[in-house]
């Protein structure tokens, strides 16, 4: 890991490191709050919000998932996955069916205060790849992403992702799927 130095900078930093177990940094990183770093879009609707208005709005925000609430208050989340299996293992009218329905109502959440550390946790024990940010009421005031996590990630060390040299692989410039 540490054999491949890129400039003296790295040498400085890494005498500056001898007898240390960990990287610094690292605490840092990992403890700020999740409200704290920036994340993509999110969006909560009542559960009795037909399938077709939260998909439509899915696409349209481009977003993976719907918070569902009632009375403001988180109830579940609905995952675009959670619909295709639903979708093969029971078909259903998309416009008489409501996110109630369909939503998963044990949701693992955070609170505004959580650490990246807390988040990353919790979505590596569930295999989460979203979790709702909720107030003490327990209504929605965001929802982090492994993908909001991975890109603050690699706003802190763009030295060491913006310089890797160029892969064999192409990057899509369009979505996973079409």
């Amino acid at each position: 890991m540490l054999d491949h130095l890129e400039d003296e900078h790295d040498d400085e930093y890494l005498r500056g490191m001898e007898g240390r177990d960990k990287w610094p940094i690292c605490e840092d990183i990992f403890e700020k709050p999740v409200l704290e770093i920036k994340r993509r879009t999110w969006l909560a609707m009542d559960r009795k919000v037909d399938i077709s208005l939260a998909a439509k709005e899915m696409v349209a925000r481009r977003i993976g998932s719907v918070m569902v609430t009632d009375d403001a208050k988180l109830v579940g989340i609905l995952t675009e996955r959670d619909l295709l299996n639903e979708m093969v293992e029971r078909p259903f009218d998309p416009k008489e069916t409501s996110l109630g329905t369909l939503m998963k109502s044990e949701v693992v959440v955070l609170k505004p205060d959580d650490t990246v550390a807390r988040a990353i946790h919790r979505m590596s024990q569930g295999g989460h790849r979203r979790l709702p940010i909720v107030d003490d009421e327990h209504c929605p005031v965001g929802l982090i992403s492994v993908r909001d996590i991975v890109d603050y990630l690699a706003v802190l060390f763009p030295h060491k992702i913006l310089t890797l040299p160029p892969g064999s692989q192409k990057i899509p410039v369009s979505r996973e799927g079409g």
